[in-house]
């Protein structure tokens, strides 16, 4: 009979970003810990087509400095994001058009904010928990 205790089917690939990275199909599931404090980093997607349905990554935010903005750029206006951003009082917000970066501001980004993308109907979907400085273009 087989244990199924603490098993390596259970984790999580976690994988730290310090720096610009082209992420690939290979990287569906995994967890980033973004620390971006010194300076910005551009986290490019593959392509939804190439990614396919279902591909999905998050990134976990670690304080970070004015100089530290972390982008998370598609190669088209293929992302659509909703999300709650916490400053100061709780807002709700999406993007009304896909869009084809999110920026997320290092000064204002607080350890534990998260964005999660998934591919679904060809696009990228996010969803974010940020304390603030998230925007889209």
């Amino acid at each position: 009979m087989a244990k199924n205790g603490f098993s390596m089917s259970n984790r999580v690939a976690v994988e730290t970003i310090s720096a610009s990275k082209t992420l690939t199909a290979d990287d569906c599931g995994k967890r980033f810990v973004v620390e971006t404090a010194g300076s910005a980093a551009t986290v490019t997607l593959p392509s939804p087509a190439s990614a396919e349905a279902g591909w999905n990554v998050a990134f976990i935010f670690e304080s970070g400095s004015a100089a530290g903005n972390t982008t998370i750029e598609s190669t088209a206006a293929n992302i659509n994001l909703r999300g709650l951003e916490v400053a100061g009082n709780v807002e709700g917000f999406a993007t009304t058009t896909a869009q084809t970066r999110l920026v997320v501001s290092g000064s204002q980004v607080k350890n534990g904010d998260i964005v999660e993308l998934v591919v679904a109907g060809g696009e990228y979907h996010a969803r974010s928990f940020m304390s603030g400085g998230i925007a889209a273009s």
